[in-house]
């Protein structure tokens, strides 16, 4: 696993030593930034079920304000800190949280913070997604523009229309899905 581009271009990433966490593929990753392109710039990113933390990492690499890291494992947090400490990034660009999504999503709103993308990654087999969607639909978590990313295994459905979120795009790598959701302002 490495930075694909940005400032720590090429910066090895440590693994995870258990099957429980997956990571994204890099050239899912690669995919996934070329289709977000220059608008990563001063934007801010949540990387939700963070893993080792590698998506929201690049995101900072690539000039990202602020990157919001949650994953409720412990083994994932230290994980994702040891890598963001060997990029050796600007602390004030990023934070961690160390919670359930649910909890994590709601002390996001709470503080009143609007994200410019949303990237979750769950485990395979995890069954609320939609729920997870719907959460982030109803706490309004989106800025306008934003774009909210699902990875998911090939086989995995979600619907099309949740809450205030369409899903726009949907592309297809091997055995994962990246599903992109818009907000729009007339749903839901």
């Amino acid at each position: 696993m490495r930075v694909i581009a940005g400032k720590a271009r090429g910066k090895k990433l440590l693994s995870p030593q258990t099957d429980k966490i997956r990571p994204t593929l890099d050239r899912v990753k690669e995919s996934l930034f070329n289709i977000i392109g220059f608008e990563i710039r001063d934007c801010s990113f949540l990387d939700l079920f963070c893993g080792s933390g590698a998506i929201g990492i690049e995101a900072i690499s690539r000039d990202a304000d602020k990157v919001y890291f949650v994953d409720r494992d412990s083994s994932s947090i230290e994980l994702t800190q040891k890598n963001i400490e060997s990029c050796k990034f600007d602390s004030t660009k990023y934070k961690i949280l160390k919670a359930d999504a649910f909890e994590a999503l709601n002390s996001l709103a709470n503080k009143g913070i609007k994200l410019d993308y949303i990237f979750m990654d769950p485990p395979y087999g995890f069954l609320d997604i939609d729920k997870i969607i719907e959460k982030i639909s109803q706490l309004d978590l989106l800025s306008s523009g934003g774009l909210l990313i699902a990875e998911t295994d090939i086989d995995d459905s979600i619907s099309e229309n949740i809450g205030k979120l369409n899903k726009t795009r949907e592309k297809k790598y091997s055995i994962t899905k990246l599903s992109f959701y818009e907000r729009t302002e007339h749903n839901g």
